[in-house]
């Protein structure tokens, strides 16, 4: 994975979109490894017979289940390998008992069938031309009195290339077999399918001679091999190798070694076996009682240190291998099998394009290696350390450590300090209420970045947060008026190597942010308009009978402006403009016409947008006259005449109703 995971967050592997499991993940690092037990011998392409092969696909789930991007890797399945030497042995499914000799290619295509080899050059053999392909069930190769046989040698990225499908390795005397656990899992086959037959429970606590068992383990869910031999026989069990493919300057399994447990032993049919677990995969062997077991560890990387400073790696941890030291003393571990008398450590620095910039052999005391190379200096940038076992004074990998004999680790060296740029989102004034979103963008990842790290005048910062290269807060200004200022000093942060930023000089470390909080205070009057048309004296009881468009409005403010303040007035709510303001007294040119009475409101308006208290001014619109109506007519006889009546007499009054101030006018026909 290309960064460490997160706390909750696991590696998910899917075979055909089907989930089979999670990896395991080395603390704090970056590869994994998971053990597929699915048995796949051809036909149909259902789970177990993929004849088109099929897709593995991995994932990071985090704790909620949310899914990162995924990768895909498509095994072609080919159950037939052709060797170029010898004869050519094929056999039916049927168990058989085959004879190899130098140079055979071996296709048991099925059954349990027992191989077994005539001379003690096997090693060589298949080297330069030999195969043997087990085939289908639980196969036995039994290997000549006196071989040595190193699978390591034999395996090219974690697998066995020239022997496949062999369940049993059986020695029949003075021989010794090397194998890691990768090995175990390229020819072992799965407890729950081809090994059932060696299925138990629980393994029995009995100890070893002088090793004490470490717990009880079953079978379930193993991927196994079964090693048998005499009592001068001696088996080798290595850890897991890496597998050869270097991701990002790490090699496939780094940081995933593992060691071998022995479990106890178990009893399976007529047979005692002792059983060896292998930690961080699903390797499991079974061992015959009279065979010694030895546990070997491969050549380890382990530190980087600067001599001269005593310094050690300066990155977030101390086995990260991130440094801003550019003078190194690289270390490590060996196996107790290195003879120094005849093996060197040969270690080299690659650059990011694979190509060897330092190289030199290491100083080897008991199981640890040095190499000291603070002499020479290297430039910041991204490197590989590579170790290797060779053969004295030669860069030759020495050919018995196999994929154990080398060790590959990614350097970085990182001496720049980081910088951090702070920006604000919006870009004007802030007013009462208002909240703006700050921006720290760091140059380089940065763990330790944190709100107290910020300087801030004329507010404060909330909801800090983060990670990586980005953070953001959120600003509240004071109450009042000014300039807020958001800061990064230098020496507040640093980077994965431990460089601190140096940011005190530099313009973009600060944002400013201009800020209004307390609204304008000044109370708006209005004093009259011209078409005011009421009986009052002047134009200031804001009636009119006149609604045409274009009309003066005046008024007054009971303190002047401050800079950036208007007078803005509105009629029914909407803005009619800005006023002219002169001193406390303003006025405006209303453009609009009305069919009725209207509202005029007005109050003063900071640059932030504040607004001060608002005034309202109702005017009143008198558009009509309604006609008055003659309730009663009296002649001089005190006879109330009605309508369409007659007298004689002459009329004493006319009385009715009308508009409160009309003056009305009285005809007579």
């Amino acid at each position: 994975v290309n960064e460490p995971l997160g706390t909750g967050e696991v590696v998910n592997v899917y075979r055909d979109g089907t989930l089979l499991g999670t990896a395991t993940v080395v603390a704090n690092g970056t590869t994994w490894a998971y053990t597929d037990t699915t048995a796949y011998t051809g036909g149909n392409n259902s789970d177990s017979t993929p004849s088109a092969g099929w897709t593995y696909t991995a994932k990071v789930a985090d704790a909620v289940g949310n899914l990162g991007s995924s990768t895909d890797r498509h095994v072609t399945f080919n159950a037939v390998t052709t060797g170029s030497a010898g004869a050519n042995i094929t056999v039916d499914a049927t168990a058989n008992a085959i004879t190899y000799t130098a140079g055979d290619t071996v296709h048991a295509l099925g059954g349990n069938d027992t191989i077994t080899v005539t001379a003690t050059t096997l090693q060589a053999d298949l080297v330069s031309a030999g195969f043997i392909d087990g085939g289908a069930g639980i196969d036995t190769l039994k290997l000549a009195a006196g071989t040595t046989l190193n699978l390591e040698t034999l395996t090219t990225n974690q697998t066995v290339q020239q022997i496949q499908e062999v369940e049993i390795l059986q020695m029949q005397g003075t021989s010794t077999l090397i194998m890691s656990a990768n090995d175990v899992l390229s020819l072992g086959g799965a407890n729950a399918t081809t090994m059932s037959p060696y299925f138990f429970t629980e393994t029995q606590q009995l100890a070893d001679g002088s090793v004490n068992p470490t717990g009880s383990t079953g079978s379930a869910g193993k991927v196994q091999m079964v090693i048998q031999g005499l009592s001068t026989d001696t088996l080798k069990l290595d850890a897991l190798a890496n597998d050869g493919m270097s991701h990002a300057g790490v090699f496939g399994n780094t940081g995933l070694t593992g060691n071998w447990s022995y479990m106890g032993q178990a009893q399976i049919g007529l047979n005692t076996f002792k059983v060896y677990n292998h930690s961080t995969t699903n390797a499991q062997v079974l061992v015959d009682v009279p065979v010694v077991v030895n546990t070997i560890s491969p050549i380890k990387i382990v530190s980087i240190v600067d001599s001269t400073t005593s310094s050690s790696d300066t990155g977030l941890s101390a086995g990260d291998f991130t440094t801003k030291d550019n003078t190194l003393t690289y270390s490590g571990t060996v196996p107790v099998e290195l003879d120094p008398s005849a093996q060197d450590v040969f270690v080299e620095i690659l650059n990011s394009g694979g190509n060897v910039v330092q190289s030199g052999v290491a100083t080897v005391t008991g199981t640890n290696w040095q190499f000291d190379n603070t002499s020479a200096t290297l430039a910041d940038g991204t490197y590989s350390i590579r170790s290797t076992i060779v053969d004295k004074n030669t860069t030759t990998a020495t050919a018995a450590f196999g994929s154990m004999g080398q060790d590959i680790h990614p350097l970085t060296i990182d001496t720049a300090a980081p910088t951090i740029a702070v920006t604000r989102t919006g870009t004007g004034t802030l007013a009462v209420g208002q909240t703006d979103t700050i921006t720290f963008t760091l140059s380089e990842n940065a763990t330790d970045f944190v709100a107290g790290d910020v300087t801030v005048t004329g507010g404060t910062l909330s909801n800090f947060s983060g990670s990586g290269k980005v953070y953001t807060a959120t600003f509240t200004p004071n109450s009042g008026s000014g300039t807020a200022t958001i800061f990064v000093d230098s020496n507040k942060f640093s980077d994965v190597a431990g460089n601190f930023n140096a940011d005190g000089a530099e313009a973009n470390n600060t944002a400013s942010v201009p800020y209004i909080t307390l609204p304008p205070q000044q109370i708006v009057t209005f004093g009259s308009m011209t078409k005011d048309s009421g009986r009052s004296t002047g134009n200031d009881d804001w009636f009119t009978a006149d609604a045409s468009a274009g009309r003066l409005v005046s008024g007054s403010i009971s303190a002047p402006l401050a800079t950036g303040e208007v007078v803005k007035v509105y009629a029914n709510g909407t803005l009619i403009g800005e006023a002219e303001v002169n001193g406390q007294q303003w006025e405006i040119t209303d453009l609009n016409g009305y069919n009725a009475g209207w509202t005029y409101t007005a109050q003063v308006v900071d640059s932030a947008g504040n607004t001060g208290a608002l005034k309202t001014q109702v005017v009143n619109g008198d558009f009509t006259e309604p006609a008055p109506v003659i309730t009663g007519v009296t002649d001089s006889g005190s006879t109330a005449i009605g309508h369409n009546g007659t007298t004689t007499k002459t009329l004493s009054s006319v009385s009715g109703t009308g508009n409160a101030g009309d003056t009305i006018y009285l005809y007579d026909n």
